[in-house]
This record gives structure tokens, C-alpha cells and sequence, in this order.
């Protein structure tokens, strides 16, 4: 096992790699905004079309009546 540690030509280029983190964290806080925007507008869509099913049934119960 090398216990060397590297030499300064051997370190990566922490700027370009902290930037390269940078790039990857909004890509995929982006992601989670997208997925998040999309479940929001689902649970919207059923939430109306639960609202309408129940409205229609409130209708037809004080027709019936």
C-alpha cells in the first residue's frame, strides 16, 4: 500500500472541481423543481376532479330528493 501523499501536480484543480460541484447542485436542485412542479400540478388535477365528482354527487343527492 502508498501511503505517499500526492504531489502538487497530482491535486486536482480545486476551483475547476468546487465549480463542477456548483453545476451538478443546480442541475439538480432544477431536477427536484421540476419533479416537484409536477406533482403539484397532479395532485391539483385530481384535487379538481375529486371536487367535481363530489359536486355532482351533492347535485344528484338533492335531485333525488
Amino acid at each position: 500500500m502508498d501511503c505517499a501523499l500526492p504531489t502538487p501536480a497530482e491535486l486536482p484543480d480545486w476551483a475547476a472541481v468546487l465549480q463542477e460541484l456548483a453545476l451538478i447542485a443546480a442541475s439538480s436542485c432544477l431536477a427536484l423543481r421540476c419533479e416537484l412542479a409536477e406533482a403539484v400540478h397532479g395532485f391539483a388535477a385530481a384535487a379538481v376532479h375529486a371536487g367535481l365528482r363530489l359536486r355532482s354527487a351533492v347535485l344528484t343527492v338533492l335531485t333525488v330528493q
